[in-house]
């Protein structure tokens, strides 16, 4: 069974990904940079070929968690802080309580808002460690990309790939028509867009969508499970050209407040984004319903992610250089089948820790950059955030009432 190299990056304007190897023979490692997406992670058994733009899988697949083997329960994780980065321990404790609690929102841009791909980038100066954390937690823990593509989108392409709002999909032409806007809208991302294949095929969808509304925002009483939500553009309701996605910009479109999905591509100095939007907790849900992506049956299976240093570690977090002098972060991790024995399950894949990295997924911050950690806590120590709330910092705005 061979797997494509695969790093997740967090860049000042950006957050590219690739697949690294676990194990195995190695297909290449992908490369991420701020005008090339990586390389699509697809087995060199499977019948496409290879896009650029693609998903670390094939298309209609569901990741899963480090550790999962198919059976129901609890799947717990633990993160350790390296030593002698206490000052972050707090705002990975935060960050770590948001993931375990699945809270969908909205309204969760804050600082100068959420940035989408279209617009102008934003000079050097703080970076919200909370946010950051967030998001690469998001893809060391629970395999999750982002949620729009890029593509090459000069009328003569060039071959570069610019970041987009678009619907992340596999197979789109060359422009100018690969990817349309559509009559109704001039949004990338919404439910408007057309996206065709070379020789105006269908093209491949790799974006799960809720089958009643085609609305990543909505936040509602539904059971996420394949019979609610779908990947298939046959499933698309009426008055749906495309698979939305949770950008800002869409949800404008919508009538919402300024709301973006936090497994959204882009970040930027002065952004804080430290809440979940119903798409990344719809995504992390699709994967809990286990193999029969139903939801209520045995093999369902929950997360939990625990701040600790204690054997066996999942997830290690530190502060050093990264690759690139851009980058906020990135964690690298590999992608495998979940059941290579079992062709009919061929659409399940499970997160790897990489064979170079002892079996642990590695978390790096930028230990260039000037860091907003909020308040701190002794992790390392297990003694938690007693006023994790704001209080001691003046910060009432998770309060339900401020009494002068």
């Amino acid at each position: 069974m061979r797997q494509r190299a695969r790093t997740l990056r967090l860049f000042s304007i950006l957050i590219l990904n690739t697949a690294l190897a676990h194990g195995g023979s190695y297909v290449g490692t992908a490369v991420c940079s701020e005008t090339d997406d990586c390389a699509p992670a697809i087995p060199t058994s499977s019948p496409l070929p290879p896009d650029p733009a693609a998903l670390e899988v094939t298309p209609f697949a569901i990741t899963h968690p480090p550790g999962y083997d198919g059976t129901g329960g609890v799947i717990q994780l633990r993160v350790c802080l390296a030593k002698g980065d206490e000052a972050f321990a707090g705002a990975l404790q935060r960050a770590i309580a948001t993931w375990n609690a699945l809270s969908p929102t909205i309204d969760n841009c804050e600082g100068i808002g959420c940035r989408v791909w279209e617009e102008p980038g934003i000079a050097p100066g703080v970076a919200d460690a909370e946010s950051v954390l967030l998001h690469e937690l998001g893809h060391c823990a629970f395999g999750l990309e982002h949620v729009e593509r890029n593509w090459d989108a000069q009328a003569t392409p060039d071959g570069i790939w610019e970041d987009t709002r678009f619907t992340r999909s596999w197979g789109v032409a060359n422009p100018p028509n690969g990817i349309q806007l559509g009559s109704m809208t001039d949004v990338p991302g919404s439910r408007f867009n057309i996206q065709i294949a070379a020789g105006g095929g269908a093209v491949n969808s790799v974006a799960w969508y809720r089958r009643a509304d085609n609305n990543p925002f909505m936040i509602d009483g539904t059971v996420i499970e394949l019979n609610t939500f779908s990947r298939s553009i046959g499933n698309l309701p009426v008055g749906s050209d495309w698979m939305a996605n949770a950008n800002r910009r869409v949800a404008e479109d919508l009538g919402l407040v300024p709301t973006q999905a936090t497994m959204y591509g882009r970040f930027d100095f002065g952004s804080v984004q430290r809440r979940l939007t119903a798409d990344d907790v719809n995504m992390v849900k699709m994967g809990m319903t286990g193999v029969d992506l139903q939801a209520g049956t045995a093999d369902d299976y929950t997360v939990e992610l625990v701040a600790s240093c204690v054997d066996p570690i999942a997830i290690f977090v530190d502060l050093t250089t990264t690759a690139s002098p851009l980058a906020f972060g990135e964690c690298k991790l590999g992608v495998d089948y979940s059941f290579p024995q079992n062709p009919n399950l061929a659409r399940h894949f499970t997160v790897q820790a990489l064979p170079d990295a002892f079996g642990i997924l590695m978390l790096r911050l930028n230990e260039n950059l000037t860091w907003d950690t909020g308040q701190s806590c002794d992790l390392i120590q297990g003694v938690s955030c007693v006023f994790a709330d704001g209080f001691e910092t003046g910060d009432t705005t998770a309060w339900t009432q401020t009494v002068p």
